[in-house]
């Protein structure tokens, strides 16, 4: 019967992989998907003894509460124990040269965590309940898998001054959250189950943006060449982007139109709307006769019935529409209208510029320069943002951009030697204050040019 009960899951977890193997591989090495069976199972196991220690030391009035539970008893130890284990994987099996490797690695992970766990489930649920976990954990631990195998892939390749700690905490916070929900879901009662799907695509859409920034992310061999890291990189990426802007202001280029979503192939529209009818009828036949549901499916409550026949249906036919759609290439061609122009005085003890900056962060910023090579590595910069200076900044250029292209553009990357707080603060002050400005000006604008029409 435990066999029996193991077979949704086992089913699940094998088209989900398919799924995603068609994605990103064209065969699976069997020694790093082997590696990573023995690594989830012990993470598994460290998850068992941390949820053990928690409840020893948590007092027995809150022990019981479904939040307390949900947040602190199941999804924090679960998913400390899984990015543990699966940082120590990528580590010891060499996975680091690209970000698409690190989420798919990450789903296979997630993929076995959810079956090791089921395993154990299967021995104390019933079938209805256990088919609740096969049709939604399984997802669950896929997805969040995947996301945590982005954020700490992306650690291993970003620079160590830009304290990347902070990108992969905040990675485990979105792990971590989407599970403790789908624990209250399941834990408060069974009238909240139908948090389920809401959550399961709150997980996926994370996921499939990822998936798509993995697209747009040079591989480790190439950064390495540039003499360079991911979120180098990308500040540097996002300056041409906000440059773009101003040449496609000016009228010097044209862009094509992108769309930000793909069509979906005819198979998969064929396959979600079969998910969709599917999840249609059995919606209807609860409405319709909720009696004969309690008579067709023997020990069945209604929210189980719900979760299975009508939620998860309806979530395959989602994925299966909008998997693999977020356009990279829109992403990757797109301009950035810059949001507000920061003068800057950036000197060192043998030159010095006055120049712009579009855009900052604790991590530095790329900027234009017309000699970045007279600069020494060491600099002092003031910055004059909506008419306020803040000086003595001191910095260091990390690289230097001498492809000079046909508009001479040519320009460094900067760190700061200390993340000055109080510019980064003021800087997105600034900048939330001259959106919002802009916010309540362009109906206004809008208005005046209908008007003089």
């Amino acid at each position: 019967m435990t066999i029996f009960k193991m077979l949704p899951g086992l089913l699940v977890a094998f088209s989900f992989y398919q799924f995603y193997k068609k994605i990103f591989i064209n065969s699976l090495d069997a020694r790093p998907a082997l590696v990573a069976f023995f690594y989830s199972l012990s993470s598994v196991g460290l998850s068992i003894v941390l949820e053990i220690s928690l409840h020893t030391i948590t007092p027995a009035d809150y022990s019981d509460s479904s939040v307390i539970q949900a947040f602190l008893l199941s999804a924090l130890p679960e998913e400390l124990a899984k990015c543990a284990f699966l940082f120590i994987f990528f580590r010891t099996n060499q996975i680091q040269h690209s970000l698409a490797e690190g989420i798919f690695y990450g789903i296979l992970f997630g993929l076995f965590f959810g079956l090791i766990e089921s395993a154990f489930y299967a021995l104390n649920l019933e079938l209805w309940p256990m088919m609740v976990r096969s049709t939604t954990a399984l997802p669950l631990h896929m997805i969040s898998g995947g996301i945590l195998g982005s954020f700490i892939l992306t650690y291993e390749n970003s620079n160590p001054r830009n304290i990347p700690v902070f990108d992969l905490f905040t990675g485990f916070l979105f792990t971590y959250v989407i599970h403790a929900f789908y624990n209250f879901s399941v834990f408060k009662s069974l009238d909240y189950l139908y948090l389920l799907p809401v959550i399961l695509v709150l997980g996926f859409a994370i996921l499939e943006y990822k998936i798509m920034v993995s697209k747009n992310t040079l591989p480790r061999e190439v950064m390495d060449i540039l003499g360079l890291k991911w979120d180098d990189y990308e500040s540097i990426f996002r300056f041409k982007q906000y440059l773009d802007w101003m040449d496609l202001d000016q009228e010097k280029i044209h862009l094509k139109h992108v769309s930000i979503l793909k069509k979906p192939t005819i198979w998969k529209l064929i396959i979600s709307l079969f998910f969709l009818f599917l999840g249609s009828i059995f919606g209807t036949y609860f409405y319709a006769s909720p009696e004969m549901i309690l008579k067709t499916f023997q020990g069945i409550q209604f929210p189980e019935y719900m979760s299975i026949f009508v939620f998860y249906p309806i979530f395959l036919s989602f994925i299966l529409s909008f998997s693999g759609t977020l356009n990279a290439e829109y992403f990757r061609t797109r301009v950035l209208r810059i949001p507000i122009f920061v003068s800057l005085d950036i000197r060192s003890k043998e030159h010095h510029e006055m120049t712009v900056v579009f855009y900052l962060s604790r991590k530095g910023f790329y900027v234009p320069l017309l000699n970045p090579e007279k600069f020494q590595s060491e600099v002092i910069m003031e910055f004059w943002i909506s008419g306020t200076s803040i000086a003595n900044i001191p910095g260091e250029i990390y690289w230097i951009d001498q492809s000079v292209g046909e508009d001479g553009n040519s320009g460094a990357l900067v760190k700061f030697t200390k993340i000055p707080w109080k510019l980064i603060v003021f800087w997105n002050f600034a900048l939330f204050r001259q959106r919002l400005k802009n916010a309540f000006q362009m109906p206004k604008l809008n208005i005046e040019r209908v008007l003089k029409k």
